[in-house]
């Protein structure tokens, strides 16, 4: 993708003259909700790389014995892993002339280059949540997401919706043993202070600007195999309903489903499917038959939804 830089006539469109109003200020028109980083927990570690240790069998039998009779020697079996952090880098950087062009239309400094930390941040953010999902089919250069980690053969449950425009709900277990992020380097992302220095231009020409990043190492750890759920191919003709909730959760094991860590994500359209495949309820009148519609959905199968616009209506 090509440098993107911030222009002068970007800062004609920031000026808080008559025609912008001050105090509404800077108004998002990109404004996609990626709640991923900010709704699961995750642990530092040292370094950018981890290994993981599963039993995935217990001993085997006998478990009794007869007197004067000795049993075989039995014992666990376990399996590795190795996982690892990928390195998530924002290069900003803003034209000293064009700063200072803004500061007799009313922009400070700070105001532009924070601003512009801001947008950095929201738009890391948005990418780190599509990620999450598609994996390296969003970055080949980032993490795998839960489209290729989940048991597709087990941890699986269809709405059985035909159409191009559907969608999927996951049902997550975030926990140190289940879903969670790690971040590398023991620190998660990090900005540093706006830096006035000698650069280049594509024809490798000199100039002053002010240089920053937000980077930091970051990797999707997952753990216990069940610890993901899919429904998929929610569409309006076929909703996500209660009834597929409790399918989805009865794929996991008793362990998880008493767990605080359990969590949905799913988009508005799924969420609005499953508003409208619950019950109407009457209203508090006891003298009126008049029906209201379905309160708007905060859980399924008892468990908290989180809202996301990561995930696409066109899977």
């Amino acid at each position: 993708m090509a440098d993107k830089f911030l222009t002068l006539l970007d800062m004609t469109k920031r000026n808080p003259g008559s025609n912008t109003d001050g105090a509404v200020g800077l108004i998002e028109e990109v404004n996609t909700v990626a709640p991923e980083l900010e709704s699961l927990m995750g642990r530092p570690i040292d370094g950018v790389t981890y290994k993981t240790k599963k039993r995935v069998a217990l001993p085997a039998s006998p478990v009794f014995r007869n007197a004067n009779e000795g049993t075989d020697i039995v014992s666990s079996t376990y399996d590795q892993g190795i996982g690892q952090c990928f390195f998530l880098d924002a290069q900003m950087r803003c034209d000293e002339m064009v700063i200072s062009s803004g500061r007799s239309e009313g922009n400070s400094q700070s105001e532009v280059l924070s601003d512009e930390a801001i947008g950095v941040v929201r738009q890391k953010f948005i990418h780190v949540g599509d990620q999450f999902y598609r994996g390296t089919t969003a970055d080949a250069k980032g993490f795998a997401g839960l489209q290729s980690l989940y048991d597709s053969t087990n941890c699986e449950v269809s709405a059985a919706g035909t159409t191009s425009t559907a969608s999927s709900a996951w049902l997550v277990w975030n926990d140190l043993q289940g879903v969670h992020w790690v971040w590398g380097q023991q620190m998660g992302l990090t900005m540093g202070e706006w830096v006035r220095m000698q650069v280049q231009d594509s024809a490798a020409k000199s100039y002053h600007a002010y240089v920053n990043n937000l980077s930091g190492w970051i990797g999707l750890f997952f753990g216990h195999t069940k610890s993901i759920v899919r429904i998929k191919l929610i569409t309006v003709a076929k909703p996500l309903t209660d009834a597929l909730g409790a399918q989805a959760l009865a794929k996991m094991p008793i362990f998880m489903r008493r767990s605080s860590g359990l969590k949905w994500f799913m988009n508005s359209a799924a969420l609005l499917s499953l508003q409208t495949s619950r019950s109407t309820v009457y209203t508090a009148k006891t003298d009126s038959g008049i029906l209201q519609f379905a309160p708007i959905p905060d859980t399924l199968a008892g468990i908290p939804i989180v809202l996301t616009d990561s995930l696409p209506n066109t899977e």
